[in-house]
Order: C-alpha cells, then sequence, then structure tokens
C-alpha cells in the first residue's frame, strides 16, 4: 500500500477492545475531500475473517462530528481456488479455517459442487455470490486455466479487494500474476 509506513499492524484479541494506528503520509497534491480505503481482518494462520472500508478524509482542518457511513463486513461466504494436483494440501488447510471460523461457508468443489450438476456454470454463479475468494497459491495453481478463470472472474465481479492469498509456495518460487502484484502473497 502506497502511503502507508507500516501497512500491517497485529493485534492478539484477548476479548477486550483493541485498536491499531496507521500514519498516512498524503502526497502535497491530493485534493481536499473524502477517500476510501479497505481494512481487512485475518485470524492467526492468515484466515480473512471481514473487511470494511476506512474513510479518509483529506483536509487542511480536522472534523471530528464526521460520520462513518461504511459498514463492516463479514465474511459468510468464501470461494476456494486451488489447482487439483493441490487438493490434500487444500483440504487440510480448509479444515483448519473452518475450526477458526465455523460459520464461513466454504465453496469448495468436492463439498459444494454435487454429482451430475454442470460444474462450470455453477463455479460462475458461486463466485459472484461470495465475499472473498482464497487463491491457493502454487505452481500448479499458476499453471492451471482454471485457476486463472476462477480469479480473473472474481477480479471483475468484485475487484482485488475480494481476493485474498492463500500461498502454498513462496512468491519467490512462483510469481503470482502481475495482476494481483498490489495483494500480499507473503504470508
Amino acid at each position: 500500500m502506497s502511503g502507508f509506513r507500516s501497512p500491517e499492524k497485529v493485534i492478539l484479541w484477548n476479548g477486550d477492545i483493541g485498536n491499531a494506528s496507521f500514519v498516512v503520509d498524503v502526497p502535497v497534491d491530493t485534493p481536499s475531500g473524502s477517500k476510501i480505503g479497505l481494512a481487512t481482518v485475518h485470524m492467526e494462520g492468515g484466515l480473512q475473517i471481514a473487511r470494511f472500508p476506512i474513510e479518509i478524509i483529506v483536509a487542511d482542518k480536522v472534523d471530528t462530528a464526521a460520520k462513518i457511513s461504511h459498514p463492516f463486513h463479514n465474511i459468510s461466504k468464501a470461494f476456494i481456488s486451488y489447482a487439483s494436483q493441490d487438493r490434500e494440501k487444500v483440504a487440510g488447510r480448509i479444515q483448519g479455517m473452518q475450526k477458526f471460523a465455523p460459520d464461513v461457508e466454504m465453496v469448495f468443489d468436492q463439498v459444494s459442487i454435487r454429482s451430475g450438476e454442470y460444474w462450470e456454470k455453477k463455479l460462475w454463479e458461486e463466485i459472484p455470490k461470495c465475499d472473498v475468494l482464497f487463491l491457493f497459491w502454487s505452481a500448479n495453481a499458476k499453471a492451471s486455466p482454471w485457476v486463472e478463470k476462477e480469479w480473473r472472474c472474481g477480479l471483475k465481479t468484485h475487484g482485488l479487494e475480494f481476493i485474498d492469498p492463500v500461498p502454498l509456495v513462496h512468491p519467490d518460487e512462483v510469481p503470482p500474476p502481475e495482476e494481483l502484484n498490489d495483494r500480499n502473497f507473503y504470508d
């Protein structure tokens, strides 16, 4: 994230209210007005459980009475994108995710798409209905035309924030697609 001195903070939640502060460098030529940022909340282990827009007001004076108009968004349905050769690795991670967030519905081909269904049609129906696309990244995923179709569908229908990488390999080994370079593949 350009402009942030520290784009990531860790809060170890123990049930009490917590907070994190970020310093944002605003270029001098930035016009005054409302700017929208995006914050994501992740469980230990990387599972995204929520995301919410943050309104940043660029102004000469601070208006402490400004109202927040953008809602918090809980993740309730996640699409799992992966290469079939990585199924065993992915299944184990999904099982772990479900322990941390049992209320998140995971759209995972082996569980979600029933025998006899037109699976390709079902994919294009399901991705737009989800809150996040977990992209399990590996050499197999990079080589898979289906994984590419899935993340491109997510990018087209929801934008870059919709795609949450779950790397199975280090991104230096298998670089992410150029269109996804702004997402963190280093977790």
